[in-house]
């Protein structure tokens, strides 16, 4: 994640997170050290995020802590907090 922090402009860290989860399935490895699938899934990722913000796609979701405390928000779905709570927030 440090890596997409370092090279994607504006993005903020849950997002470097999320792609970074996306492409390595939870493990933390150094972008030298990616497999030929994760390169692929790396690209892949890329290509969906940049076409979701041209096309103005979102899925607004909230994480919540174990207390149900707000804890993250973003714009697109999160999946690297496995054991807390999200919810889908309805556009308006």
């Amino acid at each position: 994640s440090k890596a997409l922090l370092g090279s994607i402009m504006g993005i903020s860290p849950i997002i470097a997170r999320e792609l970074s989860f996306y492409v390595t399935k939870g493990a933390d490895t150094n972008i030298s050290q990616l497999s030929s699938n994760e390169t692929s899934r790396l690209s892949f990722i890329l290509n969906d995020f940049v076409n979701g913000a041209k096309n103005n796609i979102c899925k607004p979701t909230m994480v919540f802590d174990e207390k149900n405390k707000p804890f993250e928000l973003s714009f697109m779905a999160i999946n690297q907090y496995k054991k807390l709570l999200f919810k889908i927030l309805k556009k308006s």
